[in-house]
């Protein structure tokens, strides 16, 4: 049976990708694990099975679905993550125009809190509560996402991480973007061993680059000496404004900038972006201390939170932040499930479909329960 034209989904957006927006390549390691849209006809089932499936939010009137989605919904804030905003997307990013397109939707259907409020339950009609965190403080979270946040009064927690801060230094996962997208040959040595740069052979390449990259000892400094010293150097392979566009880091003084706003918080992502568990205990703790300094020297603010690069951390980690002072530890999918302020769960945005946008949002925090790696 046809389902009836007069009647509108939950949600002001179609099944599917969103077709305003351009269909944008997604990282397949990010890939959301939902389906690409939803069949047009549905066969009559009954009401329990309608709402398990999702079809309420297509058969039903808007305001009943969005009810049943508050009740059957966490009433915990869902705390998303965004990376770099660049003013145009390239496999591992949301531009610009999809950004503040999502920061629409999410406005029309959720509520935004600040970091304060993170532990504050909704009742359980109200709207879903969203906080939203960047992660890395690449430069055009400044220039762009900011902008797009102030004209919309979202508040927003920025986890940042230092050594980019100055010119010509880069984070090294973004070194590692920049001579997968712009290296010109076919191909390079390191160690020994031979990295073929032909389209056929260059994402096998760069796994096993990174790999042996991640590998090295002590990390991550022998990792950066390798990319400094050894790798081929990128910086002529690139035009400066997509540089400035996608992989330089914010400076000292945009940092300082962005602290001045009260409706923005700044918390901790240490200095080099390692995966801390591969750290010594020392370096673990120098790469979070140093970074906090830093921090609060050109914010002028206290940072009492971290986001844990890449999601890695256990319970030695976890003590540390403590031990530090830390008061909260923001992780993707939560692992040990101890300490919850230590381990709170954020679900990633890298799709320009607000269809999944809306999915993440209303469902996120139930299925970060189930540890299945999404977002």
């Amino acid at each position: 049976m046809d389902a009836p034209t007069s009647i509108k989904p939950a949600f002001d957006y179609p099944i599917g990708a969103d077709p305003a927006m351009p269909k944008q390549a997604i990282n397949p390691a990010m890939r959301d694990g939902l389906p690409e849209d939803l069949p047009s006809k549905q066969v009559l089932v009954s009401p329990w099975r309608m709402l398990r499936s999702g079809v309420i939010q297509r058969l039903a009137p808007r305001s009943i679905a969005a009810s049943a989605m508050r009740v059957a919904t966490s009433r915990k804030p869902v705390v998303l993550i965004y990376h770099d905003v660049p003013s145009v997307a390239d496999n591992h990013s949301v531009d610009l125009r999809t950004f503040e397109s999502h920061i629409t939707f999410m406005k029309r259907h959720f509520d935004f809190i600040t970091p304060q409020q993170l532990n504050e339950r909704r009742p359980t009609l109200s709207r879903i509560r969203v906080l939203l965190t960047f992660d890395d403080g690449f430069r055009n979270q400044f220039e762009l996402a900011k902008r797009v946040l102030l004209n919309h009064s979202v508040p927003a927690l920025f986890f940042i991480s230092s050594r980019h801060s100055s010119p010509g230094a880069y984070l090294w996962f973004a070194y590692e973007r920049m001579l997968a997208g712009h290296f010109q040959g076919e191909g390079f040595s390191f160690r020994g061993m031979y990295f073929s740069m032909r389209p056929e052979h260059s994402v096998e390449s760069m796994g096993r680059l990174r790999s042996i990259l991640l590998d090295l000892k002590p990390h991550p400094s022998a990792m950066y000496r390798a990319i400094e010293q050894e790798l081929p150097s990128v910086n002529e392979m690139i035009d400066r404004k997509m540089v400035t566009d996608r992989y330089q880091g914010m400076s000292a003084d945009e940092v300082t900038d962005l602290a001045r706003e009260p409706q923005f918080a700044i918390g901790c992502h240490t200095v080099d972006h390692p995966l801390l568990t591969r750290c010594t205990h020392q370096e673990a703790y120098r790469q979070i201390a140093d970074n906090r300094v830093w921090l609060e020297r050109v914010s002028n603010r206290k940072c009492a939170t971290i986001a844990y690069p890449g999601g890695d951390y256990n319970a030695q980690i976890i003590n540390l932040c403590r031990d530090l002072a830390l008061s909260d530890g923001f992780a993707e999918i939560p692992k040990l499930r101890s300490i919850p302020q230590f381990e709170v769960p954020r679900i990633g945005v890298y799709s320009a479909s607000v269809f999944f946008l809306g999915c993440k949002v209303s469902w996120g925090n139930l299925l970060r329960r189930t540890s299945l790696p999404f977002g």
